[in-house]
C-alpha cells in the first residue's frame, strides 16, 4: 500500500501549524516566578501575593537588586515600554544607590515619567524641595491630576490624592499611601 504525498500534505501542514501555534505562545505573566530559581523565586512568590503585571516585575526587581543588579535590570526589561523599563530599574536602584537611581531617571525620555522618577528619588534623598520642582513639570504639561499624584507620593500626603479628579487615579493614589 503506497501513500501519495498529496494525501500526506494536509496532515503535515496541520502538524506544522500546530507546532508553530503552541511554541509561539508567550509564557503567561503568572508563570514568571516559575522561570526563576532559589531566593529570587521566593521574592517573586511574595510579590505575587500583592501585585500583578508591571507592579509584580517592579517588586521583584526591588528585591533582587540587593544582590544582583543585572538580574534586576533583566527583570525590568520584560516590561514592554522602554521608558517604563528605565523607571522600573531606577525604582529598584533607589533601594541601594540613590545617585545611580537619579542617573537612571535622567535616561528616561518621557518628560512626565522622568519628572515623577526624579521627584520620588529626591524624596528618598530628603530633598523634597527639589522633588516639588519636578512635580511642577506636570503643571507645565497642564496635567493637574498627575501633579497632585506626584505631590501626594512625594510628601506622603493623602490630601493631594483627594484633589485628583480621575476616580481610578485617585483610588490608586490613596491605596498606594495606605
Amino acid at each position: 500500500m503506497r501513500i501519495s504525498f498529496k494525501l500526506l500534505l494536509p496532515f503535515i501542514l496541520i502538524v506544522i501549524l500546530f507546532f508553530l501555534f503552541f511554541t509561539s505562545i508567550p509564557p503567561r505573566k503568572e508563570d514568571l516566578c516559575l522561570t526563576l530559581n532559589g531566593e529570587v523565586r521566593s521574592i517573586c512568590e511574595s510579590c505575587r501575593e500583592k501585585y500583578t503585571n508591571i507592579s509584580l516585575l517592579k517588586c521583584v526587581a526591588k528585591g533582587v537588586v540587593h544582590f544582583d543588579t543585572s538580574l534586576a535590570k533583566e527583570i525590568c526589561s520584560r516590561i514592554e515600554k522602554e521608558d517604563e523599563q528605565k523607571l522600573c530599574f531606577a525604582e529598584a536602584l533607589r533601594e541601594i544607590d540613590l545617585t545611580a537611581a537619579l542617573h537612571h531617571c535622567d535616561l528616561i525620555e518621557d518628560v512626565g515619567i522622568k519628572a515623577f522618577c526624579r521627584a520620588l528619588t529626591f524624596r528618598d534623598m530628603n530633598e523634597t524641595s527639589k522633588g516639588e520642582k519636578e512635580c511642577e513639570v506636570f503643571l507645565f504639561l497642564n496635567n493637574g491630576d498627575a501633579y497632585h499624584q506626584c505631590m501626594a507620593l512625594l510628601l506622603r500626603d493623602k490630601s493631594y490624592c483627594e484633589k485628583i479628579t480621575f476616580t481610578e487615579l485617585k483610588d490608586s493614589c490613596i491605596s498606594s499611601l495606605t
